[in-house]
């Protein structure tokens, strides 16, 4: 069984033609795109999670997911130029739009 974090972007109509960039530990792992949901295979342990488009992102949230288990995180648009990105453990913070 693998170990991941499934994410699901909810679906908008400002960014819809573009994939937001998802960060784990400061690198990119994937692309993620509208309305999409996508599964991230990662090693076991805990992580810092973030979601990127441009020059914009959301903060940092900590996830730890033991070895085959996984966690599921969503993210949207929160507002013009601000991004949430919620875990199951219901974090869910405003942008760091100079992230």
């Amino acid at each position: 069984m693998t170990t991941s974090i499934n994410l699901t972007r909810d679906s908008g109509y400002a960014d819809r033609i573009r994939d937001y960039r998802v960060m784990l530990d400061g690198q990119e792992i994937g692309r993620i795109a509208n309305g999409e949901t996508k599964a991230f295979e990662i090693a076991p342990g805990t992580h810092n999670l973030k979601i990127k488009i441009d020059w914009c992102g959301s903060n940092e949230i900590q996830v730890s997911v033991n070895a085959g288990e996984s966690v599921s995180c969503s993210c949207r648009r929160y507002e013009a130029y601000n991004y949430c990105l919620r875990s199951s453990m219901s974090y869910c913070f405003r942008a760091n739009t100079f992230g």
